[in-house]
């Protein structure tokens, strides 16, 4: 289901080349794919970008494929890396301005529809960098939808986990983190990192607090940067932080 095609809209323009002919075009995308706009909107804010990546004309029947998405920055291997975020993709038989503000405008709409995202969109700064197609030839290798982050590129970011954990409480629950508690070796006082899990969480003086037990029984409160940034330890040290 989340992965099934779904159909936006299709429309046609008559074009002034008499060649040409008329233009159809038809915008399909996936929910999974869809709800991008919403984690887009939600790390961009009122900065969100909506643009394309780019087109390429397909092999058979010659129609170019439309991106239609945004750009974020990722953490993949140790450095940021702008990725494109696509939300819906655009058949088109013939390239045009107007073929581009109404896949621009339907986008707005639906987005608006269906997860309250009015006003999150500039169509005129979506308009003013249409780009053009590519050199015909095979496509770049396209993720589908059903296709997953290997390595979850940014979700563990400190900044997102901070809002992630602020706007879904609950969220964290169960998750692994990392902490540094001093151990007795021998006579001697060491420092350790052990394994915890969050197991609870409250509103304590107007301020979310998190408990989170470790493996000798210890409770220990954090609030969320502190949980942000111990849950990010763990991921870097390829801790499994989500499974149970």
């Amino acid at each position: 289901m989340m992965d099934d095609m779904i159909v936006l809209d299709a429309f046609s323009f008559g074009s002034v080349d008499t060649e040409s002919g008329t233009s159809f075009n038809v915008l399909v995308t996936s929910r999974r794919v869809f709800r991008n706009i919403v984690t887009c909107a939600r790390d961009q804010g009122q900065q969100l970008v909506c643009s394309t990546d780019g087109t390429y004309k397909l092999h058979f029947g010659g129609w170019p494929v439309v991106d239609c998405g945004s750009s974020a920055v990722f953490w993949d291997r140790n450095s940021y890396v702008h990725r494109f975020v696509p939300w819906l993709s655009m058949f088109v038989r013939i390239e045009s301005t107007d073929a581009y503000r109404r896949m621009f405008g339907v986008t707005k709409a639906r987005a608006a529809l269906l997860f309250g995202l009015e006003g999150f969109l500039d169509l005129n700064a979506s308009m003013a960098s249409v780009p053009v197609r590519r050199a015909p030839g095979r496509p770049p290798n396209r993720r589908p939808a059903l296709a997953t982050e290997s390595r979850e590129e940014g979700y563990f970011n400190v900044d997102r986990l901070v809002r992630l954990f602020l706007q879904r409480l609950g969220q964290p629950l169960k998750w692994k983190v990392i902490a540094d508690m001093d151990v007795e070796v021998e006579g001697d006082i060491e420092s350790s990192m052990f394994i915890g899990q969050v197991v609870g969480f409250r509103l304590s003086d107007g301020v979310y607090i998190w408990s989170v037990r470790f493996t000798d029984g210890d409770l220990c409160d954090y609030e969320a940067e502190q949980l942000a940034r111990a849950v990010n330890r763990a991921h870097e040290i390829d801790v499994s932080v989500t499974s149970e």
